[in-house]
């Protein structure tokens, strides 16, 4: 059973998500860099690569749910992990002004009604992922000022549209542009610093979180 975080319960579950089929990719180092300043600092993480065989699911269907859409296996696993996050970071490279299909239908899949969040009879919403909070990496190949504009609509559909729909505080939404001309190790490195520093940030702002999940 999931003990929830409060300020006398400081270790935190975490979740990355990454996104990318390149295992040797930079999302995967950012997926590693934050999993070690969290692990260094007593936290347990949990990476969850969407390429890995045993997290593939299906496009979401309805046309007859009960005969050809049951939950998969990685349904069940998947949701289990969020359940037991008490942070999420989604870690992803932007492909076509958005997020890859894969993550698109990892939300769809997962982030369900009945789950994630759910209606009563007159139409109110209740967030049941409320009291877990998000961060979010990603990277890209265009100019530094189209990502800055990009930035401001995407955070808004992911702090609203998608986590804040649940009840997911998003905290961060870093985008690192012009990676085709960061290839050397240094000029890399200084990104991995800014991902190890919001690992660090965020240990203080859960010691400050007096709220306890439900």
């Amino acid at each position: 059973m999931h003990t929830p975080l409060t300020r006398y319960n400081l270790r935190m579950n975490v979740l990355i998500v990454t996104a990318h089929p390149a295992s040797k990719g930079f999302t995967h180092k950012i997926g590693n860099r934050y999993k070690q300043e969290k692990e260094e600092r007593g936290n347990v993480v949990f990476i969850m690569d969407l390429y890995k065989k045993k997290y593939a699911q299906p496009f979401l269907c309805y046309d007859d749910i009960k005969k050809d859409c049951s939950p998969t296996s990685a349904h069940k696993a998947i949701q289990e992990k969020i359940l037991w996050a008490d942070e999420v970071v989604f870690v992803f490279p932007i492909w076509w002004f958005g997020p890859p299909a894969i993550l698109k239908n990892f939300l769809d899949q997962n982030f369900t009604s009945g789950f994630a969040y759910k209606y009563n009879k007159n139409g109110v919403r209740s967030e049941l992922l409320a009291g877990r909070t998000a961060r979010i990496f990603a990277t890209a190949d265009g100019p530094r000022w189209v990502y800055f504009l990009f930035s401001l609509s995407a955070s808004m559909r992911w702090k609203h549209g998608v986590l804040g729909f649940c009840g997911i505080e998003l905290v961060s939404f870093d985008i690192f542009a012009e990676m085709f001309k960061r290839r050397g190790d240094s000029v890399r490195e200084r990104l991995l610093r800014r991902v190890a520093e919001r690992a660090r940030a965020h240990d203080s702002l859960h010691m400050k979180k007096t709220k306890t999940r439900k």
